[in-house]
């Protein structure tokens, strides 16, 4: 039910969009800095889409850099509320979901472990446009997404809770048509 929920919101998002007509496209690359001592490099692609003169919607993917064997890739739907605030320059607060995912964990047997995490995303960013259709912009996101998972060995059990929580900085730059 969750999963036709959601795609109904994304096509309802989507319609509503298309008759507006204000779409960007870009990629970015950041840091993060998360509580368990792992601050990786990110780059990513957006996708944004104007539902009117202030509101607007992104999506946005992330692959981070690994540390040791295991990485983190993210995939964010966000809303953002757009202040003009001078010429060519906009500023924005931001909210959104986050589902973050891990790639090279092994379980004890060796084999693949990976985890999802769900969570959200709140922040603020700056826009400034080079010209009308290409702009280059600066936020910065706290990202909270965790899971829980009891592991038994041996008649003893453990909870181990998986989470990246933390500030991530990003520079981007877009295209917009």
């Amino acid at each position: 039910m969750k999963k036709f929920m959601m795609m109904m919101v994304m096509a309802v998002c989507c319609l509503t969009a298309s008759a507006q007509g204000k779409y960007a496209i870009g990629a970015e690359a950041g840091y993060a800095s998360f509580q368990n001592s792992y601050s990786p490099t990110k780059f990513g692609a957006k996708f944004q889409v104007a539902f009117d003169e202030n509101w607007r919607g992104e999506l946005a993917g992330n692959m981070f850099t690994k540390k040791d064997v295991v990485a983190l890739w993210d995939a964010n739907i966000n809303v953002h509320y757009v202040f003009n605030v001078a010429d060519k320059v906009n500023i924005y607060p931001l909210g959104g979901l986050a589902i973050v995912g891990t790639t090279g964990v092994k379980d004890l047997e060796g084999k693949n472990d990976n985890k999802v995490m769900v969570g959200f995303n709140v922040g603020a960013g700056v826009e400034y446009f080079l010209a009308e259709s290409l702009k280059l912009n600066l936020d910065i996101k706290y990202k909270n997404a965790k899971c829980e998972e009891t592991y038994t060995f041996m008649g003893q059990s453990t909870t181990i809770e998986y989470k990246t929580n933390g500030p991530i900085f990003s520079l981007g730059i877009a295209y917009v048509f």
